[in-house]
């Protein structure tokens, strides 16, 4: 689809389209319009996605860039500066994280399936998280692993389930409360690390807490 298309939406014409860097799956532009305002725009197959995508993480309260349009193989989306990595642009990423983490859905997966340059990742759910990291996050990439490397993964892949088993917490509520578990019951004795995040309290800064068990 041409940018032309873009002119009627915005009432404006395009008057530059500068390429960015990035991209693995779209055609990344910043354009201008004769209004002067500018946006990002992204050309490529799996943009309506992608814009669902950014409504989802919207909702759960991430900072994302907003979805000005979408139609066909375009997508334009907010504009936001190029900037170097600071302490409080690293503080908004794990803010970012933390909301997103808090919000759970009803299972393991995505309703749709996208990709990563020219590999395709698989999202459908699973019945847990070690089958849904398995099944389509590890064993889908072996093929283009090397040997030696594929060998491990696949091994690591079948003992997920086992990687903490026997902690004896109950599962479903640690859901419920956004609770993340973690350590080890390697012989018999469980040494437990039970994780969860504060809002925001001071700008970006949030807390931690801890219990061990």
């Amino acid at each position: 689809m041409s940018l032309a298309a873009l002119e009627p939406v915005f009432g404006a014409e395009v008057t530059s389209a500068q390429p960015l860097h990035g991209g693995d799956l779209s055609e990344v532009l910043k354009v201008t319009l004769s209004d002067g305002r500018v946006m990002a725009v992204k050309r490529g197959a799996r943009v309506d996605t992608e814009a669902r995508m950014l409504a989802a993480m919207a909702t759960a309260g991430a900072p994302v860039p907003g979805v000005l349009h979408q139609a066909g193989d375009l997508l334009c989306l907010d504009w936001r500066e190029e900037a170097p990595p600071s302490p409080r642009s690293w503080e908004g990423l794990g803010a970012g994280l933390v909301a997103l983490h808090e919000h759970c859905g009803t299972g393991f997966g995505w309703p749709e399936d996208y990709a990563f340059g020219p590999l395709p990742i698989e999202n459908g759910a699973a019945q847990g998280w070690p089958a849904f990291w398995a099944e389509r996050r590890l064993l889908p990439f072996l093929p283009h692993l090397p040997s030696d490397l594929a060998h491990r993964v696949e091994s690591l892949a079948k003992a997920l389930p086992e990687r903490l088993p026997d902690h004896g917490q109950p599962v479903d509520e640690l859901k419920a409360r956004g609770i993340l578990l973690d350590g080890t019951t390697e012989g018999g004795s469980p040494r437990l690390l039970l994780q969860i995040f504060a809002e925001a309290q001071v700008g970006p800064v949030f807390f931690e807490f801890i219990q061990r068990k």
